[in-house]
């Protein structure tokens, strides 16, 4: 959800009452996180400057290709058939010279393809007054905020991003006349040549004392996992990669989560290997990443059947005595989801209880105490 300007109950409140735009949801920690009903995308600032690279595309002024002959037609693709042969079929593939694109050939047509697309896109009336527009509202606001979570003791966490700033930080405040304060400042943790780190999650402990989030180079999805003392504003000090989908559930004592982990990769290994196996970890804060056990996930349990391309989380939820994992097949929408109760989960046998599978076309779910 993301709003302008400066936070204010007027605004929260406002905000959520237009039903069409944001429904409130609790999140695993008991928080509500403000996002639009389903069906309608989350602008966030990420998409606002896409959508502005696009237009600024469509808009862009081509001088020099409005003063020739406008080109009528794309550059034709030569083929050239390449026949591959699997389980007795054969596969044509006429354009996988293509795949080379440090070829001068290769790079020529590109080049030929994008002069016709600006070609057309600069015959389009009124660009420059739509490109000028778009720019003037997208840099109107002093400051765009969004993300924000509430806490039921009042703590709220929200990022920002100001309009002179190209990544969002993520602050908090206790109550909404209290003053901000900083948590985490994606810049000062990008390394030196990496492109800049932006905040891809973030979740806050149930009493708002921690706060855990994944901050990735170039808004990728290979997120590193921090952790935050809210009092102090201070790193602890350990570090989680490959948290691509680590999004952090809390555990009731403030002090440990779980979270996804892809496999480590070994020499040898392809690299189309990364995105499998990947499992769900118990972290306490503090301790060593490398020494997290595994609670969920591929090879785990003999009682939870999943496979190398599946993606398992588990989630927890204020006042439930429970911990679910949730089983997400690739791009499937139908969920597989265990159940357990929360004190097992340092137990050495978790009772993992499956009381969802795909069958059941269940795509979500929803724990609310002793219920789901």
């Amino acid at each position: 959800m993301q709003w302008t300007g400066a936070i204010s109950d007027a605004t929260i409140n406002a905000a959520t009452a237009r039903e069409p735009r944001f429904v409130l949801t609790p999140v695993p920690n008991g928080s509500m996180v403000a996002h639009p009903p389903s069906g309608v995308a989350m602008r966030s600032p990420t998409a606002r400057r896409v959508l502005l690279a696009i237009t600024s595309l469509i808009v862009a002024p081509a001088t020099s290709l409005s003063q020739t002959a406008p080109i009528t037609s794309p550059p034709p693709a030569p083929k050239r058939v390449v026949v591959d042969e699997y389980y007795g079929n054969k596969i044509e593939d006429p354009y996988r010279y293509m795949e080379d694109l440090k070829s001068s050939e290769v790079q020529a047509w590109f080049k030929a393809q994008n002069d016709y697309t600006r070609s057309v896109l600069a015959r389009i009336p009124g660009r420059d007054e739509l490109f000028k527009r778009i720019k003037q509202l997208d840099e109107g606001a002093s400051a765009r905020v969004y993300d924000i979570r509430r806490l039921p003791g009042g703590r709220i966490f929200y990022q920002k991003r100001l309009a002179s700033e190209d990544m969002a930080k993520l602050y908090m405040r206790d109550g909404m006349s209290a003053p901000e304060k900083l948590m985490a400042d994606p810049v000062k943790i990008t390394p030196a040549g990496s492109p800049s780190f932006v905040i891809n999650y973030y979740n806050p402990s149930y009493d708002g004392a921690l706060v855990a989030y994944g901050a990735s180079p170039g808004g990728s999805e290979d997120a590193v996992i921090h952790i935050v003392d809210v009092a102090t504003g201070r790193e602890s000090g350990e570090t989680i990669d490959r948290g691509w989908w680590g999004y952090p559930a809390w555990l009731p004592d403030g002090r440990s989560f779980l979270h996804n982990r892809m496999q480590k990769m070994l020499p040898g290994m392809a690299p189309t290997e990364r995105e499998l196996k990947s499992k769900v970890y118990l972290h306490v804060v503090g301790s060593d990443p490398e020494k997290d056990p595994d609670v969920f996930g591929y090879d785990v349990w003999p009682r939870v059947k999943i496979v190398p391309t599946d993606l398992p989380f588990v989630w927890t939820q204020a006042g439930s005595p429970y911990i679910f994992g949730m089983v997400a097949h690739g791009v499937q929408n139908e969920i597989t989801l265990y159940a357990a109760p929360i004190a097992s989960i340092t137990s050495a046998d978790i009772p993992w209880h499956k009381i969802v599978d795909v069958d059941d076309e269940v795509t979500d779910f929803a724990p609310h105490g002793e219920d789901v």
